[in-house]
C-alpha cells in the first residue's frame, strides 16, 4: 500500500469518515493543524473511531481555522511518504510546509476543494503561483478550481478531479417520502418550508434571504434558519439553534427548497446535503457547489450574490409544485454521484496511478 501523509486544517466529522475509508486503500496518516475551528459549537467535534494514524499540531493559531507551526517539518524529515497531499495552501502553515518541501525538492500534491475567481494582489498572484506551479500533481472539485490552478501555473494533465462532498451513500434518498410527515416532526406548520443551514454571518447573506423572503410574500411558506445560538419564530421565519448532522436530516427532508444566498463560500457542502435529501437549492454565482453541481440548471437555480430580486423570484419560480418534481429528480441523480465513497475512492485511484 501507499504510503501517504495528508495535511489538513480541522477534523470535521465527513472528513473522518472520509479518512477513515481512505486508509482502506492506503497507508494513511493525517495531519490537522488544529483541535476546532475557533467559531464551531461544541457539538461539531465527532468522535467516531478513526482507523488510520493522526497528528494534531502544537503552534500559534491564527484566524477561525489557521495556525502557525514548525512541528510538521520534523513529520516529514522523520518519515518516508510515497505522497504527501496538501488540503488547502493558504495557512502559515500550509506555506511554511510548501516552502520547505520546494527548497528540499520533496514532491506534494494539492487537494483544492474550491477556488473562486477573485482579484489578488500582484504578491498574492505569485506566492500562489509558487505554490501551486511546484505542485507535483493537483485534486480538484471542479471546472472553476480547475481554471484557478492554470492561471496559477499548474499543468491541465496534471489535475484530477474528485468529487467534494459530506454526504454518505447511507445518506442519500433512494426514493421519495412524504414531506408532511418530517414537516410535523419539526415543528413546522406552513404547506411549504424553505430552509437555510449555516453560520449567522455576513458573508452567507442571511440579511439577503430576509429580504428576498419579505419580498416574495408567499402564502402558507415558512422560512427556517438553522445554525445560530437561538430558538425563536418571528413572522413565519424561525431561527433554530446549531444541530447536528444526523438532526439535519429531518430539516433537509421537510424543506421545500433550500437557499444559501452567499456571499462567496469556495464550496458550501450543504448544498451537497440538501440535495441528498431530494431537497433543489438556490444559490449564487459566488458559491463553487452551486457552480459545479447546478451548472446546467439541474437541480435547482443560480442566482447573482446581493440580488434580492432575483432571488426572490427564483424562490417563488421553485416553489411550484411541478418544478418542484422535476427538480428533486435532478438533486437525487447528482447526490448519488457526490458521495464520500466515490470521493475515496477517485482520490485512491488517483494515488495508486501516479505515485
Amino acid at each position: 500500500m501507499k504510503k501517504i501523509l495528508y495535511v489538513t486544517n480541522l477534523p470535521a466529522p465527513y472528513k473522518i469518515t472520509f479518512f477513515n475509508l481512505l486508509s482502506m486503500e492506503v497507508e494513511l496518516t493525517v495531519v490537522y493543524e488544529r483541535e476546532t475551528a475557533s467559531d464551531r459549537d461544541a457539538k461539531w467535534k465527532s468522535e467516531s473511531k478513526r482507523n488510520y494514524e493522526e497528528i494534531f499540531l502544537h503552534g500559534k493559531n491564527i484566524g477561525m481555522e489557521a495556525s502557525a507551526s514548525l512541528e510538521i517539518l520534523k513529520i516529514i524529515k522523520k518519515n518516508q511518504y510515497d505522497a504527501i497531499l496538501m488540503n488547502g495552501y493558504s495557512s502559515p502553515t500550509a506555506v511554511l510546509t510548501i516552502i520547505y518541501m520546494r527548497m528540499h525538492r520533496i514532491k506534494y500534491a494539492l487537494v483544492c476543494d474550491g477556488i473562486l475567481p477573485g482579484k489578488e494582489s500582484a504578491t498574492k498572484y505569485l506566492l500562489k503561483k509558487f505554490i501551486i506551479s511546484g505542485a507535483d500533481f493537483g485534486l480538484s472539485s471542479g471546472e472553476l478550481t480547475n481554471q484557478q490552478l492554470i492561471k496559477h501555473g499548474a499543468k491541465k494533465e496534471k489535475i484530477y478531479w474528485y468529487p467534494f462532498t459530506s454526504v454518505s451513500e447511507a445518506d442519500v434518498i433512494t426514493e421519495l417520502y412524504n414531506k408532511e410527515k418530517f414537516k410535523k416532526k419539526i415543528g413546522c406548520r406552513a404547506g411549504k418550508m424553505i430552509l437555510y443551514v449555516g453560520q449567522l454571518i455576513e458573508r452567507k447573506g442571511i440579511d439577503i434571504l430576509m429580504e428576498a423572503y419579505t419580498k416574495c410574500n408567499i402564502p402558507d411558506t415558512q422560512l427556517y434558519i438553522v445554525g445560530g445560538g437561538i430558538n425563536k419564530v418571528t413572522d413565519n421565519i424561525v431561527f433554530v439553534e446549531f444541530k447536528t448532522k444526523e438532526d439535519l436530516i429531518d430539516y433537509y427532508r421537510a424543506a421545500d427548497l433550500f437557499v444559501l444566498p452567499t456571499r462567496e463560500d469556495i464550496w458550501g457542502l450543504v448544498v451537497n446535503e440538501a440535495m441528498a435529501a431530494g431537497t433543489p437549492v438556490i444559490t449564487t454565482t459566488n458559491c463553487g457547489a452551486g457552480m459545479e453541481i447546478l451548472k446546467n440548471g439541474d437541480g435547482g437555480r443560480i442566482v447573482p450574490p446581493e440580488d434580492t430580486d432575483s432571488l426572490a423570484s427564483a424562490m417563488q419560480e421553485m416553489l411550484n409544485d411541478a418544478e418542484l418534481a422535476i427538480q428533486t429528480e435532478y438533486a437525487i441523480k447528482s447526490a448519488q454521484v457526490y458521495t464520500i465513497e466515490n470521493m475515496a475512492k477517485q482520490i485512491a485511484e488517483v494515488i495508486r496511478n501516479i505515485c
